[in-house]
């Protein structure tokens, strides 16, 4: 699965999940993030007003698809946060925290795979190579 996919994934997932007040703020603050960087790369490909729609209510879609991970995710926050703030830190727990994450994140991709190929469809082959293009530039600077 590309990188754009993961972070397609992780970011719906992200603005899915079910958090704290203090991790509400903070999830609020990515999902709001999420929306601009999305309109800014419909606005670097030029998308139509149409495909603005239908991109957004592929979102909308994902995000419902993506709803009920929510409960889980919660529960990896805690265990998480029970394992890493223990006395002592048990390998054996922080492994199986670790799995469970990655359990649901690749569960969580799998279910986003038809938002991607949903919204790859609304788009030209050009806007996809355009958008594709900026992501790398993104990500190259995100390395650097």
């Amino acid at each position: 699965m590309s990188r754009l996919t993961h972070c397609l994934a992780a970011a719906a997932l992200l603005t899915t999940v079910g958090a704290s007040s203090a991790q509400a703020s903070t999830l609020d603050r990515i999902e709001r993030k999420v929306y601009r960087l999305g309109v800014a790369a419909l606005d670097a490909v030029d998308a139509t007003p149409s495909q603005r729609r239908a991109i957004q209510d592929i979102a909308a879609r994902a995000a419902l698809k993506l709803a009920p991970y929510e409960a889980d995710a919660a529960n990896i926050f805690r265990d998480a946060h029970r394992a890493w703030t223990a006395q002592t830190v048990q390998r054996a727990e922080v492994e199986a925290v670790r799995v469970d994450a990655i359990e649901l994140l690749d569960h969580a991709s799998a279910d986003s795979v038809d938002f991607v190929v949903e919204a790859a469809e609304v788009l030209t082959p050009a806007q996809r190579r355009e958008l594709a293009r900026a992501a790398g530039k993104h990500a190259a600077r995100l390395i650097d």
